[in-house]
């Protein structure tokens, strides 16, 4: 039988709660980000877009920047 539940996701000053089990890129997809643009952590440990949340997961969203001086 497949735990459901909810998980935490913290991106910038949003949090939310989404149902879980759910992908990584489902969230981002909720977040209208795309994911070459962001890192994405479980529970303090890196991940894809290809992982799964399980209910009870942390999961935090920061995007990547990039620039500097010419």
């Amino acid at each position: 039988m497949k735990r459901t539940g909810k998980a935490s996701v913290k991106y910038r000053n949003r949090r939310l709660e989404v149902d879980a089990p759910v992908r990584v890129k489902d969230i981002l997809r909720i977040l209208d980000l795309l994911p070459e643009y962001v890192v994405v952590s479980i529970n303090g440990q890196m991940v894809t877009e290809k992982d799964i949340v399980q209910p009870g997961d942390e999961v935090i969203v920061v995007s990547a920047i990039s620039g500097g001086a010419e």
